[in-house]
C-alpha cells in the first residue's frame, strides 16, 4: 500500500461502542456515576495536556518572535478549556496556510471528543430515566 491512511473511521467507532456500552452497562447495574466517568477521564487526559501546553508554550516564548507567542499562548487557553476545536473554526480555516504554523491544530479532535463526552452520558441517562430503557446485555 503506498499511501498510509490516516483517518481510520472504524477505530472511531469503536471508541464510541466501547463508551456508550460501558455507560449503558452500568446505568443497567444502576452503579454508574458521572463524578467518576469524568474523573477518569480527567485523571487519565489532564497530565499529558498540561504538559503538552506547558512544554510548548516555553518553547514558543524562547524561540518564536512576540506576535506568533501571543497568538500561541491564546490559542492554549482554548486548548485547556477543551474548545480549541471551536476557537481554530471561529480564526481561521482548518486548510489555511497559517494553520500549519499552530502548534495546537491537532488538538480540535480532543475538544470534539470532550464535548461529545460531556453530552453523551447526560443524553443516555435523561432517555434511560425518562423511558425506563434497560438495556439487554
Amino acid at each position: 500500500m503506498a499511501k498510509t491512511q490516516m483517518f481510520r473511521s472504524d477505530i472511531n467507532w469503536l471508541r464510541f461502542l466501547a463508551v456508550s456500552g460501558q455507560i449503558l452497562a452500568r446505568l443497567n447495574e444502576e452503579r454508574f456515576s458521572f463524578k467518576d466517568f469524568y474523573l477518569r477521564r480527567v485523571r487519565r487526559l489532564a497530565p499529558a495536556l498540561f504538559f503538552l501546553v506547558l512544554f510548548t508554550n516555553v518553547l514558543v516564548i524562547c524561540l518564536a518572535y512576540e506576535e506568533y507567542t501571543a497568538s500561541v499562548v491564546e490559542s492554549s487557553f482554548y486548548v485547556l478549556a477543551s474548545i480549541s476545536n471551536i476557537f481554530f473554526w471561529l480564526s481561521t480555516g482548518y486548510f489555511d496556510p497559517i494553520v500549519d504554523l499552530s502548534p495546537y491544530i491537532h488538538t480540535w479532535s480532543l475538544g470534539v471528543e470532550e464535548q461529545f463526552y460531556l453530552v453523551f452520558p447526560v443524553v443516555l441517562f435523561l432517555i434511560w430515566r425518562f423511558f425506563s430503557l434497560k438495556p439487554a446485555l
